[in-house]
């Protein structure tokens, strides 16, 4: 009964080695067909680093604005299908156009609820128009309506 133990963990370690051997070819096979080399993979491994906001991302340094911008959209809600809200391409003066940064915002929902306790406000900011709509309900509007225009 031992002695087929000990063979079963035998068997089971050189099939482990195998496919160990098995696999490092194959990587070989492809980092060649990439005209890499092993070395290559391990020295780039210097110039990774970790995800502020999903700590099993590497990224490398070349790479690390775009990956941060889309990361951090994710961790906030959004997908790859959610289109960001677009800058306003009309000056600040304009008199066509009310622009109102996030303070001022957050202050005129805050006065809003204290007028009205049964409106409910995000407690987030909305980086797309689908969100923004949802989060905004009409005491918003009418609030701004009847205060600012």
């Amino acid at each position: 009964m031992l002695n087929s133990s000990i063979n079963d963990r035998e068997d089971q370690y050189q099939k482990l080695i195998n496919f160990t051997k098995e696999i490092d070819q194959e990587i070989i096979k492809i980092t060649s067909a990439l005209n890499w080399t092993i070395e290559s993979i391990k020295l780039d491994d210097d110039n990774k680093l970790v995800c502020p906001y999903d700590s099993s991302h590497q990224i490398s340094k070349k790479n690390l604005h775009q990956h941060l911008e889309r990361c951090q959209w994710k961790q906030e809600g959004y997908n790859e299908f959610d289109v960001p809200l677009p800058e306003s391409s009309l000056s600040l003066n304009s008199y066509s156009s009310i622009k109102l940064d996030s303070q001022t915002q957050n202050k005129i929902l805050w006065e809003a609820k204290e007028k009205d306790p049964t409106m409910k406000i995000a407690n987030y900011e909305c980086s797309t128009w689908h969100k923004r709509y949802i989060s905004f309900f009409i005491s918003f509007y009418i609030y701004i309506y009847s205060h600012y225009i």
